[in-house]
């Protein structure tokens, strides 16, 4: 939310705009904000599903560890 309307100023000129476009820039924001969100509670439950199964779990965990060791090599041989 903070982000469009930080936006908003260089995007919209506010002294041209109507009630009715305020109106509209309200709707869309609220819309897509609810479709963000509905997308990320849609993939948390997703995943919660996902990360019940043990084999899930042991690919996630082998995955941050291989991660970890290449941040640990990135930072030891001065790479980043």
């Amino acid at each position: 939310m903070a982000f469009y309307l930080a936006l908003l100023p260089s995007l919209v000129d506010q002294t041209k705009v109507s009630l009715v476009g305020w109106a509209d820039l309200v709707g869309v924001v609220i819309i897509v904000n609810m479709i963000v969100d509905l997308s990320c509670t849609a993939a948390a439950s997703r995943l919660q599903l996902a990360i019940r199964r043990t084999s899930t779990v042991r690919l996630v965990n082998r995955a941050s560890a291989e991660l970890l060791a290449g941040a640990v090599l990135a930072i030891d041989v001065d790479v980043v």
